[in-house]
Formats: structure tokens, C-alpha cells, sequence
């Protein structure tokens, strides 16, 4: 029997797990009783059927099996073991160290723990593959040594056959046929873990690397997106290409990274420019604003005392009016009252001299008589 199948008949019996070949026997007993008081003689376990004689062959057959290593010991000194099929708790895309190939436990383990599980493990890699999970993925196809080598061919000729989709697409983006925005297998050059998954599937095949690094450079060329362009190389780099692609890589990736350097050097003046210019811009309407608080109550005064100043004249204006008007009436009742009293001034010539003029001709004559 396998370590999970062990698992699940603890399980099932409601006993704690235990390698102890004591606790086996009782959980052989327990099942036995358990098959006793079932109506077909059958018991079904984690969706499996057993019978009496598959419980009693499992245990006897298999017994040292199950007892003679223990899978606990090999997860805590590999921790990403016990990730394998859970995808919401898989670490970064890692190698496992050669030593545990070596592990005297391995191929025991393999063919409990891994290896059965080969159907489940096939649908999820698609499935994690088909929605883009290139993170999963990538952590996923590391357990692949685990398998047999008939299980490695089908998982790997699998994820070929979906990135070959993959790539259709992308062409047919590139062609107008579909939104390139709207394509999402656009992004997997530009993505570390889609060249782990290409280095764990695809290493030993030249016509698919090609197949890629066809479409990603043509993909590079439409976009013209510099910084892309030289990530793209460098993770084509990392694959086993022969010598002469990657010359041809190594040239091209020089290339786009001194474009790259020359289109961040050239811009880094101009939003320095903007910047600058935008700072002017701001102290200048600072300054402007804080002239306008500080010229208001001025402007006001002003526009005041000019008012106050109109006022004024006008005010004077109307004194001055009045006051013509004032003598002007003056006039005419001194033009209507002269007929009727006339003024003294007006009648002096016409009068005889005043009587104090009659000394005057006394003080002249008082000599002529002497």
C-alpha cells in the first residue's frame, strides 16, 4: 500500500496516524470489524473500494513497506515536499538539490507518494498552465524527477502543446486577427518563470526553443519597447541554445541595452526640464499670488480716495454753483429796487458842495484882507 492509502484507512477508522507496528495491526483489526458490520462486505475509502481481501492482501503484502521508511523524515529535510500538489502554498521556482536523487528514500518515496498521484498532478499543471498561472507552473514541473519516465513525456508534450496555443495567439495578435492588448501569452517573454518552465520541459528540444525565440523577437521588433527587448535576450540567454544562437543573442542583447541606455539618458534631461520648468512655473504664481494679497487692500485705498476725491469736487462744484446762483439773485433784486430808492453814490455829481468845504474858502480869503 502507498503512505497516503495508509493515511486514509487511520482516517477512516478515526485512530491517530502512526508508523508503530503495533498501531498497524490495530488498524487492520478495526477495518476488518468495519468490512464485518458492512451490508456488501466492502468498505469505500477516499473514493476507493476495498474488500476484505484487498484489506488483508494490503497489510500482509505491504506491510514492511510501509514501515521501513519514514516520509516524514525526508519532507523536514526537503521542506518543498510537502508543497507538492498544494498550488496556493507552492514556493518560488526552485531546483532540488542534486543529493536528493541520491537520498537513499527516493525512489521509495516516489513510487509511494509521488507517482500515484500522476492523474491529479496532470490536470493541475493544464489547468494552472491554461489560466496563465506561470508562477504554479514553474513551482510545479520541479517534482518531475519524481515521476516515471513515461509520466515525464506526457506532462511535458502537454504544456508544449498548450504553449504552442499560446503562441498562435500571439501571432494572431501581431497580425491585427486579435487585440494584442486583449492576449495575455503576450507578457510570458518578458516573465522569469515562463523560461523555467521552458528550461524543465524543453531543454532537450531545439525546434520548440526556436519556435519561441522566433515569435518573442518578432513580438520585441512590433513593440519597440527597449527595456523589453533586453530582458527578453537575457532570458533567452538562460536556455541551452547552441553556440551560435547565443552569439547572435549576445550581440542583439548588446545592442537594445545601449539603445536602452541611450533612450533613459536621453530622457532623463527632459523630465529634469519639466521639472525645472514646472517649479519656475509654481514660485511664479507663489509670487504673483502673494503680490495680489499684499497689492488688494492698496488697489482699494486707492480706488477709495479717488472716489472720496470725486465726491469732494463735486461737492465743491455744487458749493460753488450755489453760490453764483446766490449772487446772481442778488443782482436782480438790486436792479428791481434802484427806480424806486435810488443809491446816494449815484447822485453826487448833481449836488452842491458839502457844508465842510465853506471853512476851507474862509482860511483862503482871511488873507486877502490883510
Amino acid at each position: 500500500m502507498t503512505h497516503q492509502e495508509l493515511v486514509d484507512f487511520f482516517n477512516f477508522a478515526g485512530l491517530e496516524y502512526s508508523e508503530n507496528p503495533e498501531s498497524i495491526q490495530l488498524l487492520k483489526k478495526q477495518l476488518l470489524l468495519e468490512l464485518k458490520a458492512s451490508p456488501d462486505d466492502s468498505l469505500i475509502i477516499s473514493d476507493k473500494r476495498y474488500s476484505k481481501n484487498d484489506v488483508i492482501t494490503l497489510f500482509d503484502a505491504n506491510l514492511s513497506a510501509t514501515t521501513t521508511w519514514n516520509p516524514q523524515e525526508m519532507k523536514k529535510e526537503y521542506v518543498s515536499l510537502s508543497d507538492f500538489l498544494n498550488s496556493k502554498a507552492y514556493v518560488s521556482p526552485m531546483a532540488f538539490p542534486k543529493s536528493i536523487v541520491d537520498h537513499p528514500d527516493f525512489h521509495t518515496y516516489s513510487a509511494l507518494e509521488i507517482q500515484p498521484r500522476f492523474a491529479d498532478f496532470q490536470r493541475m499543471v493544464q489547468l494552472n498552465l491554461k489560466e496563465h498561472q506561470l508562477r504554479s507552473v514553474a513551482s510545479s514541473v520541479q517534482f518531475l524527477l519524481f515521476f516515471t519516465p513515461e509520466q515525464q513525456f506526457k506532462i511535458t508534450t502537454d504544456l508544449k502543446l498548450i504553449i504552442r496555443n499560446a503562441l498562435v495567439k500571439v501571432k494572431e495578435a501581431m497580425d491585427g486577427n486579435r487585440s494584442q492588448k486583449s492576449v495575455q501569452e503576450t507578457e510570458y517573454f518578458v516573465n522569469h518563470n515562463f523560461y523555467e518552465i521552458l528550461l524543465k520541459i524543453a531543454a532537450d528540444d531545439q525546434d520548440f526553443l526556436m519556435e519561441q525565440l522566433s515569435v518573442g523577437e518578432d513580438l520585441m521588433n512590433r513593440k519597440r519597447n527597449a527595456s523589453d527587448s533586453v530582458r527578453f535576450y537575457r532570458f533567452q540567454l538562460s536556455l541551452p541554445f547552441p553556440q551560435e544562437v547565443l552569439d547572435v543573442l549576445k550581440r542583439n542583447e548588446r545592442i537594445v541595452s545601449k539603445t536602452s541606455s541611450n533612450e533613459s539618458s536621453s530622457e532623463s534631461p527632459g523630465v529634469g526640464r519639466i521639472l525645472w520648468i514646472a517649479l519656475v512655473v509654481i514660485l511664479m504664481l507663489l509670487r504673483f499670488a502673494s503680490r495680489c494679497n499684499r497689492s488688494e487692500p492698496q488697489v482699494d485705498d486707492s480706488f477709495l480716495r479717488m472716489i472720496q476725491e470725486q465726491q469732494e469736487q463735486r461737492r465743491l462744484l455744487q458749493q460753488q454753483e450755489q453760490y453764483y446762483e446766490s449772487l446772481d439773485g442778488e443782482d436782480s433784486l438790486l436792479e428791481q429796487s434802484q427806480p424806486a430808492t435810488p443809491p446816494p453814490s449815484v447822485n453826487v455829481p448833481q449836488t452842491t458842495p458839502p457844508p465842510p468845504e465853506e471853512p476851507v474858502q474862509e482860511v483862503i480869503s482871511t488873507p486877502d484882507s490883510l
